[in-house]
């Protein structure tokens, strides 16, 4: 990477199964902080898609995004 320090040792990560195997390689804590991370981003995606439903339906049922 043109920006990174010299000791950065790292790639963009470009398969699941590379992140998978990255994920393995973290320390318990970290992985314990990417599951918060990825619980925490869950509920917001969840969240959001509810609340959006809810304002197409009460638009009489066009998607707010599309317009169908």
């Amino acid at each position: 990477m043109a920006n990174a320090p010299e000791h950065a040792s790292f790639r963009a990560v470009m398969t699941a199964l590379e992140i998978e195997k990255a994920i393995e390689r973290l320390p318990e804590p970290e992985q314990r902080k990417l599951a918060g991370w990825f619980e925490d981003h869950r509920l917001i995606v969840e969240s959001s898609a509810v609340l959006a439903a809810f304002y197409d339906d009460g638009d009489g049922g066009e998607s707010q995004l599309t317009g169908e």
